[in-house]
């Protein structure tokens, strides 16, 4: 009688896959506002235990490093006090950031300042150098390389996106619709945003060579043969306060802030750039939010879903697209396609995977732990997974999350609306549920497999 092979035991003794409990263990690397609200989070090239991170309010950078919790602030941009923002969002360094001779840091900034007229986006450089002690510092004067300003229409000091990534050697830049969800669906601002002429709403890419590399007014000119002026990559959004780009495929993720309803992760194709439309403010999900705006028509839009939408807890516990309550927020924090590291805090079930949160849906299941969610986009259809938080000491906890990211090692950083920031140091995922004996029985098939025994 021919022996089992591996594959066999384990079909045999396990049956249908078990459910799974997912775990991750959280170390505090900063508590109570040391460093800041953090807004955003990022790797830095040749230091795989560090990260740059900004603070919402000042502006300020600092390099923090995720095993030992030491920090030190690389740039205090006093951008918001220079320009009369109330928003420092975003980060990026340039591809070719260099760990010792540095390179260019830019930083993206949201523009309230009704009063002297005019509000926006604003991107700029700062050239960073290495410090000599173990740092960086900024050599030269910033210079701005990006600035869009929105109609009046949207002067309701609301939703202006900022979002900031790399994608090859252009900078992507998201905004927003402008509009502070307050009121009807035919609000001003809201009922523009989805048109392609003004600026709201969209993903622009462009190459940050210098001064002014992008200025854009409150109006744009669509070209005859186009869906979209030159250098816009998508529309339809109402405020992609964050984007990810997942390296492997080009694909870029964005976590589209809800109104009344539903959440969104959208997912831009490499194809689908020019041409895509994401629905806002037509759509909210894939239900009507308000139908007498107007849309692109010249020439059709690629009018795409969103890969996966979760509900607002004020939804009923019915319907097609309404979420399980594990599932369930409303103000998604996009957050990075996870690649994994080097280094011993590698979460190997989690690489090629969407790692998000939601900044107000704490208090589902545990009062005060924020969700944490895993979102696989390799096949047709979004498979997603709820991570339970424990955490390595003390009584902090992640609450409002604001933002998500990972060190060169592969170690997963978050940070929330308290001004904590945590490391991740440890994942569990077990079996759960009837069929977890049968892994253990597998378990044990498999070991007497690998000796040669035979039953």
């Amino acid at each position: 009688m021919r022996s089992l092979g591996l594959a066999s035991v384990l079909a045999i003794t396990l049956g249908a896959a078990p459910a799974l409990a997912a775990t991750l263990t959280l170390k505090p690397l900063a508590t109570d506002l040391e460093v800041g609200v953090i807004a955003d989070i990022i790797p830095v090239p040749g230091r795989p235990q560090e990260v740059l991170i900004l603070d919402v309010n000042s502006g300020s950078v600092t390099l923090l490093n995720t095993t030992t919790g030491a920090k030190r602030q690389v740039l205090d941009s006093g951008t918001n006090a220079t320009i009369g923002t109330t928003r420092s969002v975003s980060l990026a360094l340039d591809p070719d950031f260099d760990p010792v001779s540095g390179g260019g840091l830019y930083l993206s900034a949201s523009l309230f300042n009704a009063d002297a007229g005019a509000q926006g986006n604003q991107v700029w450089r700062y050239d960073l150098i290495d410090d000599g002690d173990s740092g960086f510092t900024s050599s030269v004067a910033p210079v701005q390389v990006a600035r869009i300003e929105y109609p009046e229409e949207s002067f309701e000091n609301g939703h202006f996106g900022g979002a900031i990534r790399f994608l090859d050697d252009e900078l992507l830049l998201s905004t927003g619709d402008g509009d502070r969800g307050i009121g009807p669906p035919t609000s001003p601002s809201r009922a523009i945003a989805g048109q392609p002429d003004n600026p709201m709403g969209k993903i622009f890419r462009f190459t940050p060579d210098g001064a002014d590399s992008l200025v854009l007014g409150p109006s744009l000119e669509v070209p005859d043969d186009a869906v979209y002026p030159l250098g816009v990559d998508a529309g339809g959004l109402r405020n992609p306060f964050k984007i990810t780009v997942d390296p492997a495929s080009g694909r870029v993720i964005i976590a589209d802030v809800g109104q009344d309803r539903f959440e969104e992760i959208n997912v831009l194709e490499p194809e689908d750039r020019g041409t895509a439309f994401f629905g806002w403010p037509g759509l909210e999900g894939n239900a009507a939010y308000n139908t007498d705006a107007t849309l692109p028509d010249q020439p059709p839009a690629e009018d795409i879903r969103p890969f996966y939408l979760y509900s607002h807890p004020t939804e009923p516990l019915t319907g097609p697209d309404v979420s399980d309550p594990a599932f369930r927020g409303d103000s998604v924090t996009g957050g990075i396609v996870y690649t994994g590291g080097p280094g011993p805090a590698e979460i190997e079930a989690l690489i090629g995977q969407y790692l998000f949160s939601d900044f107000r849906a704490f208090g589902l299941d545990d009062p005060g732990d924020a969700p944490v969610w895993s979102l696989d986009f390799s096949g047709e259809e979004a498979e997603v997974r709820r991570w339970m938080l424990d955490y390595y000491a003390g009584e902090r906890r992640l609450e409002r999350t604001l933002a998500i990211g990972a060190a060169g090692d592969g170690t997963i950083v978050f940070s929330d609306f308290d001004g904590d920031v945590f490391a991740v140091t440890d994942a569990t995922v077990i079996p759960v549920g009837p069929t977890a004996p049968a892994l253990i029985l597998a378990l044990g098939a498999l070991a007497l497999w690998r000796r040669g025994g035979r039953p």
